[in-house]
Parts: structure tokens; C-alpha cells; sequence
């Protein structure tokens, strides 16, 4: 069944989750390129305290730089949470492939995609 949310069409009824783990010297795919996307939604593991890393919309390959969305999660007296989840636009989705890579040591990110 095709479906449209804003200017994309799918064709798929389902979202798969993934974990994949990331680190501070190399940036790594985290979701491939997908004509089919609706959304992607990409949060830092809830268990984690003072991680960042940046969500790149672009190829991994394309190089290491620490640039793109900021994610970030830094704990406290009350477990303060800051900016720990990328989404996707609704209404123009981005297809291409996304990657990411840790401000410093590596951790897991937890990714949906629909």
C-alpha cells in the first residue's frame, strides 16, 4: 500500500529498529540511503550520562569532521536531559544516507526509520 506524509510516498507499512555503535574517531553509517523513508528518529541510549555526537546527513565516507545536528545528553543532580533525539522532517524527509559520529569515547544510538 503507497502512502504520502507531506511530499513523501511509501510503499512499506513497517519501521525497523536498530542499535548501532558509534565512536569518536571514524564517522559510521546509521541508516543507508532509503527512497522509501517517511521518517528516522535517532536518540542516545537513556542509560548513558554526558555523551554528544553529531547526526551528519551525509555519506560517512565523505570524511571524520565533527559537524551536523548536535546530540547531546548530560547528567546532573536531576538527570538533565538536553537535545537527545534527531527526527526527521515530516513534511520533506530526508532519503539520503545518515551518519554519525561521538564527540569523544563511543556509545550506542538507538535508530528507527519508517
Amino acid at each position: 500500500m503507497t502512502r504520502m506524509t507531506g511530499r513523501t510516498q511509501n510503499t512499506q507499512d513497517t519501521s525497523t529498529t536498530t542499535t548501532v555503535t558509534i565512536n569518536s574517531v571514524t564517522a559510521t553509517t546509521i541508516l543507508a540511503a532509503n527512497a522509501d523513508r517517511l521518517y528516522a528518529r535517532v536518540s542516545l541510549d537513556s542509560g548513558l550520562a554526558d555523551n554528544q555526537c553529531f547526526i551528519r546527513e551525509y555519506a560517512a565516507a565523505t570524511d571524520n569532521n565533527k559537524a551536523g545536528e548536535l546530540l547531546i545528553r548530560i547528567t546532573g543532580g536531576n538527570d538533565s536531559l538536553l537535545k537527545s533525539l534527531y527526527t526527521t522532517f515530516p513534511d520533506n524527509v530526508y532519503t539520503g544516507e545518515i551518519s554519525a559520529i561521538a564527540v569523544s569515547g563511543s556509545f550506542d544510538l538507538h535508530i528507527i526509520e519508517g
